[in-house]
């Protein structure tokens, strides 16, 4: 037996004191799996109204919901690590 094995820590506590949970990218997650139901809810129904109008209409709308949510979350990480950084700055 190893005799510096007392003194590691134990793979528990290793995995435990390693995780980190990143809100910001959990929450684009979130978002971006509510935003692509939405669309592909919404482009059925467009489907099934059987108008093309509607069909364009929609992947138009949702190509702008995308683009706009991309670069919403895009600041709120960037504004996120800056205040990290500040914290830690301080620290």
């Amino acid at each position: 037996m190893n005799r510096n094995a007392k003194n590691l820590p134990s793979m528990r506590n290793r995995q435990l004191g390693n995780t980190k949970i990143n809100y910001g990218e959990t929450l684009f997650k979130v978002l971006f799996i509510v935003f692509l139901t939405l669309g592909i809810s919404a482009t059925f129904i467009a489907l099934f109204i059987e108008e093309y109008f509607s069909i364009i209409l929609t992947i138009g709308v949702n190509t702008i919901l995308f683009s706009f949510l991309f670069k919403f979350m895009e600041s709120v990480i960037l504004l996120l690590k800056g205040i990290k950084k500040e914290l830690q700055n301080n620290d």
